[in-house]
């Protein structure tokens, strides 16, 4: 999952775009909004998933073999979470690119 920290940036970019003035606020509500509260939401699950199954430091020897079978069995969920958030950051980093290149061509003169 290397590339939860680029979701996460592009969160990020979305937010400071229309705190810019970037985009449409409006706009941004009705599209873009729920697409970044979904990815948000499954970046917490994957990390609530994830993070459950990490052995921690001085846990036994069973707990840690119980995790890593558990690994298994949530690796078709992490999949299902990645493909998600892999098709949502598609659309977020295309619709941040768009407002970058609005915001940039407004401020050039001609």
């Amino acid at each position: 999952m290397t590339r939860i920290p680029l979701l996460i940036a592009t969160l990020k970019q979305v937010d400071d775009a229309v705190a810019k003035g970037g985009m449409d606020e409006e706009e941004t509500r009705r599209f873009v909004e729920p697409i970044a509260v979904r990815c948000r939401e499954q970046i917490g699950d994957l990390e609530e998933l994830i993070g459950g199954l990490v052995p921690r430091e001085g846990e036994s020897r069973v707990r840690r073999a119980k995790k890593a079978m558990a690994v298994v069995g949530c690796e078709g969920r992490v999949r299902e979470i990645a493909r998600g958030l892999g098709e949502q950051m598609h659309v977020l980093t295309s619709y941040v690119m768009l407002c970058n290149q609005s915001t940039t061509k407004r401020g050039m003169s001609f």
